[in-house]
């Protein structure tokens, strides 16, 4: 497994249909087999940053909510991975 460092938590909104929104949270992360990638997750799974937290990392806008949270995090990660490094990259010329 490569390995991975979280760049960013935070929330935004994705559409998944017509007249569709829902709250997310968008992880962005960097592998050194990949470069930098994103899984998306349920909201559920993270709290707001603490003022300390915020300041240690200004990018965290939210967490982990707890160990199981995490978890579920890293899984998304390696399931990503794992499915990225079986797609065939798609390509195309620029006129």
């Amino acid at each position: 497994m490569p390995r991975v460092t979280i760049l960013r938590r935070e929330l935004t909104v994705r559409f998944p249909g017509a007249r569709q929104a829902e709250d997310v949270v968008e992880v962005s992360y960097s592998s050194d087999a990949y470069g930098v990638r994103s899984v998306i997750l349920p909201v559920e799974l993270y709290r707001p940053a603490t003022p300390d937290e915020l300041a240690a990392n200004a990018r965290y806008h939210v967490v982990p909510a707890d160990k199981a949270s995490e978890d579920a995090e890293r899984k998304a990660i390696q399931a990503d991975l794992e499915g990225y490094g079986r797609q065939t990259p798609a390509s195309f010329d620029v006129p």
